[in-house]
């Protein structure tokens, strides 16, 4: 009797596997080696290589999670069945995720049946030779200048501090000032007027001598 399990074997290993590819690109483009579109709201944007900058436009955006962790999320499937039935061009979701149960029944499938959509990493189905470019965490570096940001407050509400004491004592110098003047000019006068007088008395007393 021929041996089943190797006939099978032998079968499968001739058959081709097909390479992976992310559930993104239901929802995005490609328009060059460096730019993408998404299919939903046609906005584009940078491609760097990976699908970590088009993961956040869709949670961003359109509140749907592409990864492999979102598609066991119902509320999440749902939302992303809603999004293609409002996009025309989109196939129907349900029937690219498969949702597994517990004590499902397994059977035997050819692998050239087989397309597993998974999270990162993945085989870009746009992939043309093209070197790999580290993405950068925008979002990391967000969250360090906003650190930064934070922990220079305390030095940046001391100095506003500073400089509202500075022009506040600045004001009271100006203001004492022009008292110390408008002071020292009614002096002048009433040391004016008193020589005057002086001068007065003089002249009356010199007038008498005379006559």
């Amino acid at each position: 009797m021929p041996d089943m399990s190797s006939s099978d074997n032998e079968s499968n290993k001739e058959l081709p596997i097909r390479k992976r590819k992310s559930l993104v690109w239901k929802y995005f483009e490609k328009l060059s080696r460096a730019r993408v579109r998404c299919r939903v709201c046609r906005h584009e944007q940078n491609y760097q290589g990976n699908t970590g900058n088009i993961l956040r436009h869709l949670k961003a955006k359109h509140q749907i999670d592409a990864t492999q962790r979102g598609q066991r999320d119902p509320e999440n499937l749902q939302r992303m069945k809603e999004l293609n039935s409002s996009a025309s061009h989109l196939n129907d979701i349900s029937t690219a995720v498969p949702i597994k149960t517990e004590n499902q029944p397994t059977r035997r499938v050819s692998r050239t049946h087989l397309t597993s959509y998974c999270d990162e990493p993945d085989i870009d189905p746009y992939e043309d030779n093209e070197p790999l470019v580290n993405f950068i965490n925008t979002d990391f570096i967000s969250t360090e200048r906003d650190e930064c940001y934070n922990g220079s407050q305390p030095s940046t509400k001391r100095k506003s501090s500073l400089e509202d004491a500075r022009i506040i004592a600045e004001t009271e110098y100006f203001r004492e000032k022009a008292a110390y003047f408008r002071i020292q000019k009614h002096l002048s006068a009433l040391q004016a007027k008193k020589v005057k007088f002086e001068l007065e008395q003089l002249y009356l007393n010199c007038n008498k001598s005379n006559s």
